[in-house]
Parts: C-alpha cells; sequence; structure tokens
C-alpha cells in the first residue's frame, strides 16, 4: 500500500495552479520497484476522477475509485443519479481501466466538494428543501427540523431514515445496494468491519444521535475490535455468527453476492459502458443507473442500480454494439426479457438487479 498525497504540490507550478510533484513520479518510481521484486502496489490516497488515468499510467497496479464514491453515496440519498452516470462516461472517455481500481464504502467522511453539487444546491445551513448536499465532509439531509447528519461514514446502513416513509428494510437495502452496486464492476471490492457490524459512528451530532435502541458495536475505551479513533458506534446488525444463520440479514446476502462475484469473474472483466437509463431512454425516473462490462467467458454482465426509495419499471436501452439473445437474473437464475437491445427490469426500491448476457 502506498501513500504519497503528502508529497503532493511540493513542485511549483505557476501560480493558481496545483501540482502533483513529485508525488506522481515517486508513484512510478516505487510501483516499478515494486513489480520488479515479485510485489503488487495498492495506492491509499484518493485522487480527483480526472486523475485516475494519469495515476494509471504510472504503474500503480490498483487505485482507489473516486469514480463511483462519492458520486455514489450522492445518489443513494438524493436520488440523483447523474453524477454517477456522468463520472462513469468521464473515466471510460479518458482510458481509466476499471479492473485496476479498488472499491470501497466510505469509511471517512465522504470526500465531496461544492463542484459536485446540483446546479442552485446550498450548504445545509440555507435549509433549502428537498436538497440533500454533501457538504465539508458530512452528508446532511434537510427536514422540517433543520438539517440531520445521515452519514458522515463509516457505512450507510442507517443513512435512509425514518422519516422517508419507507419500511423498515430499507437501511439494509440501501446498505447493499452500495455494496452490490460496486461488487459488479470490475476490480477489486474492499469491505471492512463496519460493513459486517452495521456501524453507525456517534462522532459529531449528539442532538440527532443516541443509542436508538441500537447496542454498542465498540467503546470509546479500545476493548472491542474495529474501533475507529476510540470514538463509540453502534451496530445496526447482529453479529457476524448470527447473521450467517438469517435468511434476509446483510451477511447472508453479501455472502450470495461474492459468491456470484467470484464466479463470473467480474474483478477481471472489461467495462464497456452503460445502458441508457430513465430520461435517456423515454422514462421518468433519473434515480437508476446501469453499466455493461465484459467477462472473461466473454459473456456480459450487467449492474443496475434503484437509487431511489420507489419500486419502479425502468426501460434499459443496450449500447449500439451490444445484442443479446438471451439474458438471465444471476441472483434468481430465472431469465430476462430482452429484445434486441431493449431490456424492460422491474426495479426494487433501492433495489439492484445483476443480469448475465449472452450476446447474438
Amino acid at each position: 500500500r502506498i501513500n504519497l498525497a503528502d508529497m503532493a504540490g511540493l513542485e511549483p507550478a505557476s501560480p493558481g495552479a496545483f501540482s502533483p510533484e513529485p508525488a506522481l513520479s515517486a508513484l512510478a518510481a516505487l510501483s516499478r520497484d515494486i513489480r520488479r521484486y515479485g510485489g503488487w502496489s495498492m495506492l491509499g490516497d484518493f485522487v480527483p476522477p480526472a486523475m485516475l488515468a494519469e495515476v494509471q499510467r504510472r504503474g500503480v497496479d490498483f487505485a482507489p475509485d473516486s469514480i463511483t464514491s462519492p458520486a455514489l453515496e450522492y445518489a443513494l440519498l438524493t436520488g440523483d443519479a447523474d453524477p454517477l452516470r456522468r463520472n462513469l462516461d468521464a473515466s471510460l472517455t479518458a482510458g481509466v481501466d476499471h479492473a485496476r481500481l479498488w472499491r470501497s464504502t466510505p469509511n471517512k467522511a465522504l470526500p465531496l466538494g461544492r463542484e459536485w453539487l446540483p446546479a442552485g444546491a446550498a450548504p445545509p445551513q440555507a435549509q433549502q428543501a428537498n436538497v440533500s448536499p454533501i457538504w465539508a465532509g458530512r452528508v446532511m439531509q434537510n427536514t422540517s427540523s433543520g438539517p440531520v447528519l445521515l452519514a458522515s461514514a463509516p457505512t450507510l446502513a442507517a443513512a435512509v431514515t425514518a422519516a422517508s416513509g419507507t419500511e423498515q428494510s430499507a437501511p439494509l437495502d440501501a446498505h447493499l445496494l452500495q455494496v452490490a452496486f460496486r461488487a459488479f464492476l470490475p476490480g477489486l471490492l474492499a469491505l471492512s468491519g463496519h460493513d459486517l457490524f452495521g456501524a453507525i459512528q456517534e462522532e459529531t451530532d449528539t442532538e440527532h444521535s443516541g443509542d436508538n435502541g441500537l447496542p454498542l458495536a465498540w467503546n470509546a475505551d479500545g476493548k472491542n475490535a474495529f474501533s475507529s479513533a476510540g470514538l463509540p458506534a453502534r451496530a445496526a446488525y447482529p453479529p457476524l455468527n448470527i447473521q450467517l444463520g438469517l435468511p434476509d440479514s446483510f451477511a447472508t446476502r453479501l455472502k450470495q453476492i461474492t459468491r456470484i462475484r467470484r464466479e463470473s469473474g467480474i474483478a477481471r472483466g472489461v467495462l464497456l459502458g452503460r445502458a441508457k437509463t430513465g430520461k435517456e431512454a423515454g422514462g421518468a425516473s433519473n434515480a437508476v443507473v446501469a453499466c455493461i462490462s465484459r467477462l472473461p467467458d466473454a459473456s456480459l454482465l450487467l449492474v443496475a442500480g434503484n437509487f431511489s426509495p420507489r419500486a419502479l419499471v425502468t426501460d434499459l436501452v443496450l449500447p449500439q454494439d451490444v445484442r443479446a439473445a438471451r439474458a438471465e437474473d444471476m441472483m434468481t437464475g430465472r431469465g430476462v426479457t430482452v429484445s434486441a437491445r431493449n431490456m424492460p427490469l422491474q426495479m426494487k426500491a433501492w433495489g439492484v438487479r445483476v443480469v448475465r448476457l449472452f450476446p447474438r
């Protein structure tokens, strides 16, 4: 694991410009030597999406995925998936190799700046209606009583609150959506103890924190595992050994996700592009994103995520060069209707569909 953030911006640049040197040169030298001695390298520093292609050209084996994160979390909290779509499209245009990214759920404050916000969005202090901006590293949602901290990380297991009027399973579904959408893209998948616990940290918003009836995941005295800076956290999920005995628990459903991921070989796949969804395909919802990757056996894998609290049917339009003779849901094993380039998909609220396409 290589961390070089402290070396960025040390070399002089033109006035007002940022220089990534000597960090990039050091990355190239270290990556070369690590490969020379038979190892592989993983960059630990998040870099802007626009720099990923350049970072990969320096020879590091895996770089952190700043393409889907935090745009994916933003889509989850707002129902606006446009930033995620734009990032995916731009990454392919720039030549980013998605199989050389490592993807994880947020484990610290979300690194989102003003440029990611929708047009006209304001900081939470402005209490603008129906906007859930991410501001200063914290995810906020405006309610009738003012802005509420939904998640500053470690996980978004409880990001969807009861105020949304959704079913009790919504937090678990939202958490699984952000894990599964990453799991069925090429590259590495990294999860933490935070995810397995469903840990909700009590770090800043004392007004809206409290135990909510949840047991402690760890204490500030550091006696329990997975402590983060000695801060207490609540466990939204039962212990792991109990979860594995429950058919709909996070760990049980994660086990199915990772099994399908391993059997499909998606980690070594090639991201080809997106299917048109929602308004792009003549529909109404803007909350669905669908990506298509080529698997090692030459079949295709489509992963679609619905970042909305409402169930819907979306009509997918496959890319011009993709023709499917048949399709199969990899979660259920059932056939999926597909006609040339068109595929209607039924999506649950905060749901994910994983479909294998067999080309003509």
